[in-house]
């Protein structure tokens, strides 16, 4: 029987620690300081084993551990969950800082452990599906990407209310933009220019609240990412322009739009997905990964790219002007 651990009892961690029990051979254990969120995971997941102190739970070598907490949080737990012999699935960020990030990559290059980034949006259909189009050359080289996203239910459904404290919290949250463009494009921005606005009288709030920012790239290619928390219900679309067409994906809708220069026609597709399908897909993948059969989705080194564009980001918010990622 191998024991899997899931620290932070959230809304994705509770997801996460539901559909580990279906898998057959585990016995599936619950760590979170709050008396709050141990409740919520004996509601979910009755009988699992809970534990108060992460050092005690890791002491007690699990074989695998899933963080699931606040992104500032993420370096130490992973150090200690790779040093107590565990492989790791970390939610993303990889980190709340470049330094966190650099930290976690020694950390597994020291420890010989697995460490994967859980990049969900790598196993979602559409996204899939985007990537085929662009992978076969059907647009053309991209020289335009947009990631938007509005979603004030993140903060509604947040446990810990770290947006609220956390400057620059909702890039962190919605690195999925970076990650997504490096994953798809293949090239490293060379720079971020950012602003952002606190837009008030909302029931939950973050420091800002609204941003958006423009990605340069040394090629001529530009990106844009606008994230809020400020719309309800929530919209979350990717747009990618190619010199013989473009894909746009509409997460919201589960639709991939494909449009093509050169004929002027446009085809939708409409997708049936399943979210717990889509992360049961990335448990396995991680898991099957565990067994030698594949790499990891996402490991540090390439989660670390969203993380350098991240911290471009929010140091943008703060200066006002344009700024340089750091070296990966």
């Amino acid at each position: 029987m191998k024991r899997v651990l899931v620290v932070g009892a959230g809304s994705i961690g509770l997801r996460h620690l539901r559909l580990l029990t279906e898998v057959e051979g585990f016995a599936v254990e619950v760590c979170d300081s709050r008396p709050d969120g141990l409740s919520e995971a004996a509601a979910a997941v009755p009988g699992a084993r809970q534990w108060g102190d992460f050092q005690e739970a890791a002491a007690s070598r699990p074989d695998m551990v899933f963080v699931c907490t606040p992104p500032g949080s993420h370096a130490a737990l992973t150090r200690i969950a790779l040093e107590s012999g565990a492989h790791v699935f970390c939610e993303k960020p990889i980190s709340d800082s470049a330094a966190g990030a650099r930290s976690m990559i020694r950390d597994q290059q020291r420890t010989d452990r697995l460490l994967n980034v859980g990049f969900v949006q790598r196993f979602m259909p559409e996204m899939l599906r985007a990537r085929k189009l662009i992978r076969d050359g059907r647009i053309g080289r991209v020289c335009y990407a947009r990631f938007s996203v509005a979603t004030l239910n993140t903060l509604q459904n947040s446990r810990s209310r770290h947006q609220r404290d956390v400057f620059g919290s909702a890039a962190l949250d919605y690195v999925y933009g970076f990650d997504t463009f490096w994953w798809l494009m293949r090239e490293r921005p060379v720079s971020v220019y950012a602003r952002g606005i606190q837009v008030e009288g909302l029931p939950f709030t973050s420091r800002p609240n609204l941003l958006s920012a423009v990605i340069e790239y040394e090629s001529e290619r530009v990106a844009e990412l606008h994230i809020d928390y400020v719309a309800y219900p929530d919209r979350c679309t990717y747009t990618f322009q190619g010199d013989l067409g473009y894909v746009r994906v509409d997460l919201s809708r589960n639709m991939v739009e494909h449009g093509d220069r050169e004929t002027g026609r446009r085809y939708v597709e409409n997708l049936s997905v399943d979210r717990d399908d889509v992360m049961r897909d990335q448990r396995d993948h991680f898991l099957d990964a565990l067994e030698g059969r594949h790499p990891v989705s996402s490991p540090p080194q390439d989660a670390l790219h969203g993380t350098l564009g991240v911290d471009a980001l929010i140091r943008s918010l703060r200066t006002g002007r344009p700024e340089p990622l750091e070296a990966g």
